[in-house]
Parts: structure tokens; sequence; C-alpha cells
């Protein structure tokens, strides 16, 4: 079993080296949020940016998004954390958001959104997280529930490269 886990985490590893060996821009978008405002996530390079798609009825989403709350808490203005929810329902995200006080943009996917993620890895799963360097690079895709403390070890290295 340790095996397996090692083996595991080496490979989530291997993946966040290989989109720095290799980094990708990410793709811009323009997300209009669930309160009407309008992010665009060219604007926020110089920070870094988690963009997690996930939906309301998905419970490893669920399990994940006060994680990514207590992070945006904790370092403010040096993150931006951007919610993508493929629901159909815009109003089960408004509740899903006050229910949980989000306190990070979260807007509806659309499907110039999806297409542009889909060309980097396929949204199949959620949650499917991605990490935005300083520069604007995809640093690092996470499928499924990831734990707040391995998302704040990838803040922290990010933080700390140039």
């Amino acid at each position: 079993m340790r095996k397996i886990i090692r083996t595991l985490v080496s490979a989530m590893v291997f993946a966040g080296l290989a989109f720095a060996a290799n980094p990708k821009v990410a793709p811009d978008f323009l997300l209009v949020t669930i309160q009407g405002d309008t992010v665009k996530l060219s604007s926020l390079f110089g920070k870094v940016v988690i963009i997690d798609f996930w939906a309301t009825w998905c419970p490893p989403c669920r399990k994940g998004i006060p994680g990514l709350v207590e992070l945006k808490e904790k370092y403010g203005d040096k993150i931006e954390i951007i919610g993508i929810s493929v629901d159909n329902n815009v109003e089960k995200v408004k509740s899903f958001y006050k229910e949980q006080k989000m306190n990070f943009p979260v807007g509806m996917a659309t499907k110039e959104i999806i297409e542009k993620y889909n060309s980097i890895r396929t949204l199949q799963y959620i949650p499917t997280t991605f990490i935005v360097d300083k520069k604007g690079n995809i640093f690092d895709v996470r499928v499924g529930y990831t734990d707040k403390t391995e998302f704040e070890r990838i803040i922290k290295m990010l933080f700390s490269s140039k």
C-alpha cells in the first residue's frame, strides 16, 4: 500500500514538474461572476491563481471548498482563487456560495472556457483544478479532491520561485 501511495505522490509531483519544464500559458478568459462582476484571468498574472472547476452536487468538490476559502483568508491578495461551476442552475450556485461563505469569485462555466481548458486537460471529472504561477503558466493540474495543505505547499513553492 505504501508503495502505491508513493507512486501516486511521485506521479502528482512529476505532473507539476512536467508543466514547469514545458510551461504552457493558462488560456485567458473573461468570467462573469454570479454577482455580475467580471474577472479576466490575464489581469491576475503576477499572483498565484487557482482555477477550480466544480459543482454543487459533487461530494469531493463540496469537501474541497472550505479549504480554498481558508487559503484565500490566509493569503488574501497574494493569491487568487476562481471557482468555475459546471452546474446548470445559477440559483443553486448562489445559494451554495452564501452557505459556504465563499470569499473568491465564482462564475458559471461557458462553452468557450471549457473548450480552452479541455485542450490542456480533459475536464471529464470534477473537481479539476489548475494552479497557475505568477507568470501565467500552468504549473500543475489536480483532478479530484486535493487537501488544502497540498495546495498550500504548491503556493509556497510558487511564491519562492522567480
